[in-house]
């Protein structure tokens, strides 16, 4: 059904949200404090609630959150001990670039590097790991032969670009 008004149409709204609402069962009441008079006040009226009870849902009271306990932290009595300092690591990772050159020049270099690297004895290859600080001297000793030799050929390939 459409109503007319000064050539506006508006379409009755239905649904059950659209209804008009009663007025609410719980009158609440605002007191103003007995300190501050004003000349001109006048009571409020109290509103009697409506001819339509509706039922009054429960109060539900949460209780407060509980507490957690604070984090302890066990000290010693006494002097505080500070955190000891590392040292400085010895070796440190390293970013390398390579080029890759597979001439018949850079090829024979590394031949030749290699053979060098396979011809030395046990306390040569020690001696040039410690040279090149490959190893350190009180530890060079502990290192397997086999290790200290691959480790040598791979500082020489990378030192001479033969890779």
């Amino acid at each position: 059904m459409d109503i007319q008004d000064g050539g506006k149409r508006r379409s009755r709204k239905r649904g059950v949200g659209r209804r008009r609402k009663t007025e609410s069962t719980d009158a609440t009441v605002v007191t103003k404090d007995d300190s501050v008079k004003t000349p001109a006040s006048v009571p409020a009226p109290v509103v009697a609630p409506s001819s339509v009870a509706k039922p009054v849902p429960a109060k539900i009271v949460l209780a407060p959150p509980k507490k957690k306990p604070a984090k302890l932290m066990l000290v010693p009595k006494g002097k505080t001990v500070a955190p000891r300092h590392q040292p400085a690591k010895t070796f440190k990772a390293k970013r390398l670039q390579v080029t890759i050159d597979n001439t018949a020049k850079t090829q024979k270099q590394r031949k030749s590097v290699l053979s060098k690297v396979e011809a030395m004895t046990e306390d040569q290859v020690r001696a040039a790991a410690v040279a090149v600080r490959l190893s350190r001297r009180e530890t060079v000793a502990k290192v397997p032969i086999n290790l200290l030799r691959e480790m040598l050929k791979d500082y020489q390939m990378m030192r001479k670009s033969l890779v």
